[in-house]
């Protein structure tokens, strides 16, 4: 029988995660990005309006977020699942940074 660990944020705060499916656009300052799991998976920490709300990367995050500097306003844009030429689907985002 396999024996099953939950992958929880390293640093435990009050935040939850950000529902793109239910709202698609986050506009906050970026906090933190935290490198988390055996997978090494990126979790991403954005203030939304005082609150703490968190995103998991992907290639399309991990690259358009890894210019992002600490309480720099950023806004994601959820443009829904596309198909890639190879045959996978992913999520697509817009990132922009506030000037």
């Amino acid at each position: 029988m396999t024996n099953w660990k939950e992958v929880v944020p390293s640093v435990e705060d009050d935040s939850e995660m950000w529902d793109f499916d239910k709202n698609s656009v986050l506009i906050g300052a970026f906090k933190k990005k935290e490198v988390v799991g055996p997978k090494k998976s990126s979790l991403y920490t954005f203030d939304v309006d005082g609150k703490l709300y968190k995103v998991w990367g992907g290639v399309i995050l991990n690259d358009r977020l890894s210019e992002a500097k600490e309480n720099q306003e950023v806004k994601i844009e959820y443009l829904g699942e596309v198909r890639a030429s190879s045959g996978n689907d992913y999520r697509d985002f817009k990132v922009y940074f506030a000037e």
